[in-house]
C-alpha cells in the first residue's frame, strides 16, 4: 500500500529547484500522454461496434423478460401473520448474479434459453467468431439486508353484510446476497477480451443482516483486464475501528499509470447501521458527538511512478477541529491566520520523485485576502502553495501555469483530439 516501499538510491536523494522541478514534471507529464495511444483500443473498438450490430433490440426484450422471470422465482414467500387491523408479510429477496441463470445462444435473429448453473451469452461477430459473455461465482454466500419496502393496501372486508374499508400494509425485506468471488469474463474463440473478477468478504454484520460501521469489517478488491494489457485494480480493507485502507491503479504494458491509496487506523467509530432510515445527516451528528477519529491517516497520489503527492495526519479529528475553526474566523485576520498556522503543524504533505524518500517541496495552507466586500469588511480564503527547501513560496496555480507547462498542456490536447476522431472515425 505504501508509495515508497523501495530501496532508496543515492543519486535520487539530490533536492531540485523550482525550476527543475517544473520541467522534471512536465516531462513525467509528456511521457505519460505518450503511454496511452488510441492505437491501444483499436481491436477493442472493432469488436465493440460488431456487438452493437447483433440483432435488433427487439430480440434483447426476449432476454430481459426471461431473466425478470427467473428474478421473481427467487422472492419466497417467508410467512405472514395479522397484528390489529394490519397484516404483514415477509418477504426475502436474494439479489445476486446466481439467480439470473441459463445460457442465451443467439442465432437467426434470436436468443433461445436453457437452463444452467452459470450466466452465459453465446453468440457470434460479424467476423463469425464464437464469442461468450459469462458470469460465475465461487465460495460461500453472506446474506446482507440492504432495506425494507412497506407497501399500504387498500381492501375491503364483509361484516354483517356490510362492506367495510380495510388498510393494511405488505412489508418486503430485501437482502444481497455476496458471494466470495464473481467472476465476469468475454471471450473470443476461446481468447479472452476482457474479464472482470470481484472478491468480497464481510463479517460481523448485524442479527438483522445489515453492515454496522462500528462493528463489521470488509475486504475486497476488483480487477478489470482489457486483452490490450490495461488493468483497473481496486483493493479495500476496513477492519471495524482498526484499519482502514483504499488503493486504486490503472495500469498498461508500459507499467503503472496513475494509483492512489488512501489508510488510516479508525478508532471509537460507534454502531451506524445501514438501514433503510440511514442518512449522510444522521451519520455526521453521530460521529461528532462521539469520540471517532482515525489515526496515522496516509494519502499518495503516484503519476507514472514519477511525481508522487504524499500526506500524513497523525490525528484527523484535531485537524478537523482547526479547521472548523478556520471556517468560523473568515473575516478575522489576525484568527484566521493563526488556526491556518496550526493546521499546517498537523498536515505533512509534500513531493517526492521517483523512489526517493526525500520531499523535493512541502505542500502548505496559506491566507489569502479574498475581498474587500461594500462594507469595508475584509473576507479571507486559503490556497495551497509550494514551500520549497530555499524556503521560497509559491502557490500551486503560478507553480502550474500555462506558460511553464506549454509542451505538457500541448500532448495531452494533442492526446486527446486523437481519441476524438479514433471515437468518430474518419469522416
Amino acid at each position: 500500500m505504501s508509495c515508497n516501499d523501495k530501496e532508496t538510491p543515492q543519486e535520487e536523494e539530490v533536492v531540485m529547484n523550482e525550476a527543475d522541478q517544473k520541467s522534471y514534471i512536465e516531462q513525467v507529464a509528456i511521457d505519460l500522454a505518450g503511454k496511452m495511444p488510441s492505437k491501444d483500443f483499436e481491436e477493442l473498438k472493432s469488436f465493440v461496434f460488431d456487438l452493437s450490430g447483433i440483432y435488433a433490440d427487439s430480440s434483447w426484450a426476449q432476454v430481459v423478460d426471461t431473466m425478470i422471470s427467473s428474478y421473481a422465482d427467487c422472492v419466497e414467500k417467508t410467512g405472514s401473520e395479522v397484528v390489529g387491523d394490519k397484516a404483514f408479510t415477509y418477504y426475502e429477496v436474494a439479489l445476486t448474479l446466481s439467480n439470473f441463470t441459463g445460457h442465451f445462444t443467439a442465432s437467426d435473429s434470436t436468443w433461445s434459453y436453457t437452463e444452467a448453473e452459470d450466466l452465459q451469452f453465446i453468440f457470434k461477430d460479424n467476423e463469425n467468431k464464437d464469442c461468450v459473455l459469462k458470469v460465475t461465482k465461487e465460495g460461500d454466500e453472506v446474506r446482507m439486508k440492504v432495506g425494507t419496502r412497506r407497501n399500504l393496501v387498500r381492501a375491503v372486508r364483509v361484516a354483517n353484510r356490510d362492506l367495510i374499508p380495510w388498510f393494511y400494509f405488505d412489508e418486503y425485506e430485501f437482502f444481497v446476497c455476496v458471494p466470495e468471488k464473481v467472476n465476469i469474463t468475454l471471450t473470443r474463440n476461446g481468447e479472452s477480451v476482457t474479464a472482470l473478477t470481484a472478491k468480497f468478504d464481510i463479517k460481523n454484520l448485524t442479527e438483522g443482516g445489515y453492515f454496522d460501521l462500528g462493528n463489521s469489517s470488509s475486504i475486497g478488491s476488483l480487477e478489470f483486464t482489457l486483452n490490450n494489457g490495461y488493468k483497473l485494480t481496486y483493493e479495500g480493507k476496513a477492519t471495524a475501528n482498526d484499519k482502514l485502507s483504499s488503493s486504486y491503479s490503472l495500469s498498461n504494458a508500459a507499467g503503472e499509470l496513475i494509483s492512489f491509496t488512501i489508510s488510516g487506523d479508525p478508532s471509537a467509530v460507534p454502531s451506524i447501521v445501514f438501514s433503510e432510515d440511514f442518512s449522510i445527516r444522521d451519520f455526521a451528528a453521530e460521529v461528532q458527538n462521539d469520540d471517532a477519529n482515525i489515526r496515522n491517516a496516509y494519502m499518495c497520489l503516484s503519476i507514472d511512478n514519477k511525481v508522487k503527492m504524499i500526506g500524513k495526519i497523525a490525528d484527523l479529528r484535531a485537524l478537523l477541529v482547526i479547521e472548523d475553526s478556520i471556517n468560523r474566523n473568515w473575516k478575522n485576520e489576525e484568527k484566521y491566520k493563526a488556526f491556518l498556522e496550526e493546521e499546517n503543524k498537523h498536515l505533512d504533505l509534500g513531493l517526492y520523485y521517483g523512489d526517493s524518500q526525500k520531499k523535493q517541496a512541502s505542500i502548505e495552507a496559506e491566507a489569502y485576502l479574498k475581498e474587500v466586500d461594500r462594507y469595508g469588511d475584509e473576507n479571507w480564503n486559503t490556497r495551497l502553495v509550494l514551500v520549497f527547501s530555499d524556503s521560497t513560496r509559491t502557490s500551486f496555480e503560478e507553480f502550474f501555469s500555462k506558460k511553464d507547462f506549454t509542451k505538457a498542456i500541448e500532448a495531452f490536447e494533442a492526446l486527446d483530439e486523437e481519441y476524438e476522431k479514433f471515437i468518430r472515425g474518419a469522416e
